[in-house]
């Protein structure tokens, strides 16, 4: 007997998980849960800086600024998952181009 399979992965899954979010958090604007309480009498520490500097604005212009909606979070992360699945596939493109390379020297 043979199993008919059908291709259920139209889309990748990481798009299907960021449809899903979206529509369950549709509309809404996504806030802290717990508003950080403020100590008098303390000086900020290290942590308290900006994690970059103005100065280096230009360095990271593909970085899109996000907003407070959950919209604009959702379009960021989908960018980097297609920046991640990007880098993979040349990394794996790589290490079959040198694994080739390398039984090609060594057969001589």
């Amino acid at each position: 007997m043979e199993v008919q399979r059908t291709n259920v992965l139209a889309s990748p899954p990481g798009d299907r998980i960021l449809q899903t979010l979206s529509g369950i958090y549709q509309g809404r604007a996504v806030s802290p849960a717990i508003a950080p309480a403020v100590v008098n009498g303390v000086q900020p520490g290290p942590a308290a800086q900006p994690l970059l500097p103005a100065d280096n604005a230009g360095a990271n212009a593909a970085v899109k600024p996000v907003g407070a909606d959950f919209e604009s979070m959702m379009t960021n992360l989908r960018d980097v998952y297609k920046d991640v699945v990007q880098v993979s596939l040349v990394s794996k493109g790589t290490s079959a181009v040198s694994s080739s390379l390398n039984k090609l020297l060594s057969a001589g």
